[in-house]
């Protein structure tokens, strides 16, 4: 009874053993995930930025180009008299080239004197755009970016203006604007596919996003006097200026009025102090990528086979204790008999549960494999599970080659059959009676 006892203890402890075991390896390959997850994340991020920067790169240099041209120049040189023809053939040709929305040439005062959207319902001829940091930063010498909401149109825009200078003078005598699509920056938004995507002001109003339901409204709570200061800018029209929702559960995590989490993932855009681009990588699609069929399938496999050896641990000792049981019945040869007969047996049980159920676990541990890159952290872990397999496959071998009655010693002065010589080929060891003691 003791002995059954001992037996039964040290099958449950090794199937305890193997649960925790693939339990534990199970949750360190999920965590491996979440933080490769967040990676993925801080890349596309930064490729989003570097999108977005070569963007407004291109149309800085194009509105310089723009201001330095002979044709653009004389158009401030002396108004009377003077066709506007070659300058508006310009204009047209730089909004055409680019794809933008409109390119326009403000005097020293603010108005419009040429515009490519002249002839449409919302031109800008004559208009007075003076009030805009953007007029006043190029008259005193320096290119602006500005992101605003248009005042004539309502289409929001980025606004690039250059200052124009006459021969000789070191003074602007106008400046040089061109108005670009924001939707082509929201386009370089689509890689980021587990969250959310936001450009925002200094104050913290959203102006781009992948979510139209967020834009003009504030990332975080305003107070009164901040909600005041945005009105007064006229940046973004007339608001009103909502808050979305979101709040700081710690330094890294938000969370939003519907109770969705987020890691916030945060750049500057160096061409445009103040302004962030924003990455709100979903807490839920992290979750909703490790219960794809193919994680699920992986974590599966590995639990299954960790269970599988528990069950076939606890198999081989409950034959053994059964050969210890028919042990003490028989008399002395018919017992070395019955020892033999039984570790055939047990032999053949083994490989017969065993190889087919391994064969599988191989077979699709193969197929899981061939899908997966060679630098990939699965391709690893994939890799020393077949490796397990095979050690398996080698011993379930050797028990089929079972030939004589082989015994070594064991703790508490018992012996068990010893696999290795019993399986040896017979030529290659000396002539021996397969029930010698």
């Amino acid at each position: 009874m003791k002995v059954r006892v001992i037996i039964l203890t040290l099958s449950i402890i090794c199937l305890l053993t193997a649960s925790i075991g693939g339990f534990l390896y199970y949750s360190s390959m999920k965590q491996s995930a979440v933080a490769e997850s967040h990676s993925r994340a801080v890349s596309t991020l930064g490729l989003i930025v570097h999108q977005v920067r070569s963007l407004l790169t291109e149309y800085q240099r194009s509105v310089k180009v723009l201001a330095g041209l002979e044709k653009i120049r004389k158009a401030f040189a002396s108004r009377e008299g003077y066709s506007l023809d070659a300058t508006n053939a310009v204009l047209d040709h730089f909004t055409e080239s680019l794809k933008v929305s409109v390119c326009y040439l403000m005097d020293a005062a603010g108005n419009t004197i040429a515009t490519s959207n002249r002839n449409s319902k919302e031109s800008f001829l004559g208009k007075n755009y003076g009030f805009r940091p953007y007029f006043k930063k190029a008259m005193s010498g320096r290119p602006a970016v500005f992101f605003a909401l248009g005042v004539t149109s309502g289409k929001r825009g980025a606004y690039f203006s250059h200052p124009i200078y006459a021969e000789n003078n070191t003074s602007p005598i106008g400046v040089a604007v061109i108005k670009a699509y924001v939707d082509v920056l929201e386009d370089g938004f689509s890689p980021a596919n587990q969250g959310e995507v936001l450009m925002t002001d200094p104050h913290g109003v959203v102006f781009l996003s992948s979510r139209e339901d967020w834009l003009f409204k504030t990332l975080w709570q305003f107070t009164p006097e901040e909600i005041h200061l945005i009105d007064q800018s006229r940046q973004f029209g007339k608001g009103p200026w909502e808050w979305i929702g979101l709040k700081h559960q710690s330094e890294s995590i938000i969370e939003d009025k519907d109770g969705y989490r987020y890691r916030l993932h945060r750049k500057h855009i160096d061409e445009n102090p103040g302004w962030d681009l924003i990455y709100l990588h979903s807490q839920k699609k992290i979750a909703e990528h490790l219960s794809t069929p193919a994680f699920k399938s992986s974590s599966f496999l590995i639990i299954a086979l960790c269970v599988l050896l528990g069950v076939a641990i606890f198999f081989l000792y409950r034959e053994a204790s059964f050969e210890l049981r028919q042990r003490k019945k028989a008399e002395k040869e018919k017992l070395e008999r019955q020892k033999f007969q039984g570790a055939l047996e047990t032999a053949g049980a083994i490989c017969h549960e065993l190889n087919q159920p391994l064969q599988s676990v191989l077979t699709y541990s193969e197929l899981m494999m061939t899908g997966v890159p060679k630098d990939h952290l699965m391709h690893g872990y994939l890799s020393s599970i077949i490796e397990q397999i095979r050690r398996m496959g080698d011993i379930t071998r050797k028990l089929m080659k079972i030939t004589t009655y082989e015994t070594k010693e064991y703790i508490l002065g018992r012996k068990i059959l010893d696999i290795h010589k019993a399986s040896m080929d017979i030529d290659i060891r000396k002539p021996k009676k397969p029930f010698s003691r």
